[in-house]
């Protein structure tokens, strides 16, 4: 139990007596509490209810990273590396270990970012893009951070030529329908206390550190057994320009490898890649933001917390990038060049694997409880 968390726990127990939410349960959205609630309305202890609620939850987060990741992976061993960093990664493992609204949010927006890309892909099936919605709607009842992904749903929208402009702008008419309870409870929050997301205070550090502490955590990631302190921002940069390289090396129609992973574009795949990168970034400049505007009192802390529902995310554009550079390198018969891109995956895979992560926690643990 984090401060946060007590303070979900008794948003929820005020919410199940009857009472609402009060003035002092206005730094977040409500639809968390509503969810901890359940607990009364099951008459289940807390604890229970929270442990089964957060394994349901990860397996959840588990079946949608499959279903995002497995269609557009030809390569067994990537897909096992993928499925493998996401079930037992310490980022993933950290949400669901708490009372943390990123454990309900983890799950929703990763189904919206599922049909949102299917919506995309298939333009004229509106069945994904009501979806997409709707998953978008509720992201927005669980986190403020949500609005990164209507963001990103509004410029794929506009940038996406099949689809026609009368079109665009009945979708963006009902995105806008789905944001409508948000901008009830904003509007509430504002009545009751002055201010959008309740009264904060401030974290007490620069714009300048917030954005080296992402930066420093999001290169941890990639290279877990090194802490940096200025570096972090210039392995970014270079990480976000081999992915932005990446995707676009595999959409050059010149090229041989483009009849190679044809059949994983013809599913949408270089869709799904552009809108994810996009999502990514939009998601971390909106952190940026609205850590300034919000005030978050323990960024440097959380970051971990407030970046992982992009972890995945993440995962899903390294092992796709690297799956399609080596199969571009050996359709063009550069075969070093392919040698190279898999062997650096392979070191970034084992610097994972041998890092701190709940696989090794869990044969840690068995193998201490076998020699007691």
């Amino acid at each position: 139990m984090s401060p946060d968390s007590e303070r979900y726990l008794a948003a929820a127990d005020q919410f199940a007596s009857g009472d609402g939410f009060g003035q002092e349960f206005s730094f977040w959205p409500p639809l968390y509490p509503m969810f901890l609630s359940l607990h009364h309305f099951l008459r289940i202890d807390f604890l229970t209810y929270v442990g089964w609620s957060n394994f349901c939850l990860l397996a959840t987060t588990l079946v949608g990273f499959s279903i995002l990741l497995l269609p557009n992976v030809q390569l067994p061993t990537y897909a096992a590396a993928g499925l493998l960093i996401a079930a037992f990664s310490q980022p993933i493992g950290l949400v669901y270990s708490f009372v943390w609204s990123e454990t309900l949010f983890l799950p929703i927006s990763l189904f919206a970012v599922i049909c949102w890309t299917y919506a995309l892909r298939e333009p004229n099936r509106r069945s994904y893009f009501i979806w997409a919605s709707l998953f978008f709607g509720l992201c927005l009842l669980v986190r403020h951070m949500a609005v990164a992904l209507g963001i990103s749903m509004v410029i794929s929208l506009a940038n996406a030529s099949a689809i026609a402009r009368k079109e665009k702008i009945i979708r963006l008419f009902i995105i806008g329908l789905s944001c409508m309870p948000y901008t009830a409870w904003l509007l509430r929050t504002y009545w009751l206390t002055g201010t959008f997301a309740g009264p904060r205070s401030y974290s007490g550090i620069t714009f300048e550190e917030q954005v080296h502490v992402v930066s420093n955590t999001l290169a941890h990631w990639l290279f877990p057994f090194f802490y940096f302190e200025t570096a972090g921002i210039i392995i970014c940069a270079l990480f976000f320009g081999c992915i932005s390289g990446a995707i676009y090396y595999a959409s050059r129609n010149s090229d041989p490898l483009q009849k190679k992973i044809n059949a994983e574009d013809a599913n949408g795949g270089q869709v799904t890649r552009r809108f994810i990168l996009l999502y990514v970034l939009v998601y971390l400049l909106t952190l940026l933001a609205l850590s300034r505007a919000f005030s978050y009192p323990s960024f440097q802390f959380d970051i971990a917390r407030y970046l992982s529902p992009i972890y995945l995310l993440l995962v899903y554009l390294i092992i796709i990038s690297f799956q399609n550079l080596r199969i571009s390198f050996i359709a063009c018969n550069r075969n070093l060049a392919a040698q190279i891109v898999s062997a650096t995956g392979i070191a970034l895979f084992l610097s994972w694997l041998f890092a701190p992560n709940r696989l090794n926690e869990f044969f840690i643990n068995a193998l201490t409880s076998f020699q007691s």
